[in-house]
């Protein structure tokens, strides 16, 4: 088994740990037997003073063998140990490191979108606010100025409130204020915000509501509102005409079921599997459709943290969209 092992090593080749540990065990086995029989052998030559110098002297040459064997095997096994151990933390380090660049390109994508989203608006501002200070404007022209220096500072503030709200649950600092509440009240509010938008488009909010869905749920009423807020002017600004329905339903057994379906413009399969990553801004978009890209990452981190998710149910393009909401919502506490 010695010659075995050490032609195997000559030529690089490290047998199986499992075969390595049985060796060593009969090797061991072995010299244990050697040694007995050799201290017997001694106590008997101490006892007869007799001298078997040669007996002796092989009695213990077979055991100092024995003792190099298991030397020279359990060297082995520690060496075999080491390279495997070399190996793995090797390729943990080139995992790490790979997850790592990984980590480092979406976070420089992240900040130069980021970079570009603030820039835009900022730009705008500082741009008009300068013609209005060095130039002679109608009032007519003062008004248009004022109004894009406004809608360019909204959009700005929306920017930056929704990368704290973001930065906040991927931070895992986000709270909840949970309570009972009336969907019902919701969606009048919901109707309320959205009058003037849907008016002008000649367009109508409908809501459906389940009979199993209870008249109390609880939840967070702010962050449940954000999202279907954010949901709704999404079908709004895509949508040229026609109704956007928000049907609600129970799933066993305490989450709430919302599909909110529009008849806008819908999306491509290429686009539907883009509308979930920050700053896309899916299909052809003017100034008035102009968003921050992050509505609805934010709106599917803020499902989540209802104990739920967000997703794109259904799109085709020129038939509308169908997202799927579902939270965690008890009857009542």
């Amino acid at each position: 088994q010695m010659k075995d092992l050490v032609r195997a090593v000559a030529n690089g080749k490290l047998p199986d740990i499992n075969e390595f540990s049985k060796i060593a065990e009969n090797a061991l086995q072995e010299s244990f037997n050697y040694w007995e029989v050799a201290v017997g052998e001694l106590d008997k030559l101490l006892e007869r003073r007799i001298d078997h110098h040669r007996h002796l002297k092989y009695k213990f040459s077979a055991l100092s063998y024995s003792i190099l064997t298991i030397s020279i095997i359990m060297a082995l096994l520690i060496i075999q140990y080491l390279v495997r151990r070399f190996d793995d933390l090797m390729n943990d380090l080139c995992r790490q490191a790979e997850v790592a660049e990984a980590a480092n390109r979406i976070k420089s994508k992240f900040l130069a979108d980021m970079s570009h989203e603030i820039r835009t608006p900022l730009s705008a501002i500082i741009g008009f606010s300068e013609l209005i200070q060095t130039q002679t404007l109608s009032e007519q022209k003062l008004i248009d100025f004022v109004a894009k220096i406004r809608r360019n500072s909204e959009h700005l503030l929306k920017v930056v409130n929704e990368i704290l709200d973001l930065a906040k649950i991927e931070a895992g600092k986000t709270t909840l204020q949970k309570s009972n509440f009336s969907l019902g009240d919701m969606f009048d509010d919901l109707i309320s915000t959205n009058e003037s938008l849907l008016n002008s488009k000649k367009m109508k909010l409908c809501f459906t509501i389940d009979d199993s869905v209870p008249r109390q749920i609880f939840s967070d009423q702010t962050k449940l509102y954000q999202i279907l807020l954010n949901l709704v002017s999404n079908s709004i600004k895509f949508s040229q005409n026609g109704e956007i329905t928000i049907t609600v339903s129970t799933k066993p057994p305490e989450h709430l079921v919302f599909f909110i379906k529009d008849e806008g413009r819908g999306m491509s399969a290429e686009d539907a599997e883009k509308v979930f990553q920050p700053f896309v801004q899916v299909g052809p978009t003017d100034e008035s459709q102009r968003g921050t890209g992050l509505g609805l990452v934010l709106s599917r981190k803020l499902a989540q943290a209802l104990g739920g998710d967000l997703v794109l149910l259904q799109t085709e393009l020129g038939k509308g969209t169908t997202f799927m909401l579902t939270i965690l919502a008890p009857t009542t506490l």
